[in-house]
């Protein structure tokens, strides 16, 4: 007699994940790179490229420590989302990596360290989810949805 696993996907580390509708949706990488020898400030939306990882990220916010652009001796933080080129690492871009920007041109800044990588939103295991109207919520907000929380909610003004 030969056992057959009820899915074809492994019940251990395997297992298939979700999102919550209500929790955060699909998950949001980031890149967070230190840079130095700044002489170019990146703009918002501006894709930066690292000249030999070929790396990307969009800016989406930047963070002077010391220094400034004018001399280019800059140094700070880039807040890049969409990042690609992502190591096992979970790393972007290199140490002294050169980056260039969309808007700003060749070498606005160089790389301070590896670049890191961030992801936000709560994944939930296959079995800790479940589907209302269409829609993937955890079971608590699934509880909720269905109006079988054990918490009861007035709606009204205050005084009814």
């Amino acid at each position: 007699m030969s056992l057959k696993p009820r899915s074809s996907w492994p019940r251990s580390l395997w297992q298939r994940h979700y999102y919550c509708q209500m929790c955060g949706g699909e998950p949001v990488k980031t890149c967070e790179l230190q840079f130095d020898s700044g002489s170019t400030i990146p703009v918002e939306d501006e894709t930066l490229t690292g000249a030999t990882s070929g790396d990307t990220g969009v800016v989406v916010s930047i963070r002077l420590e010391s220094g400034a652009w004018a001399t280019g001796d800059a140094a700070g933080t880039v807040l890049m989302s969409s990042p690609t080129g992502i190591s096992d690492d979970f790393e972007c871009f290199s140490d002294d990596e050169l980056v260039t920007g969309s808007t700003g041109g060749t070498n606005i800044l160089t790389a301070n360290g590896d670049g890191i990588v961030k992801t936000e939103g709560m994944p939930y295991p296959e079995g800790q989810t479940g589907i209302y109207k269409g829609r993937r919520y955890c079971t608590q907000h699934l509880a909720f949805m269905q109006g079988k929380d054990k918490y009861t909610y007035k709606l009204g003004n205050i005084g009814d």
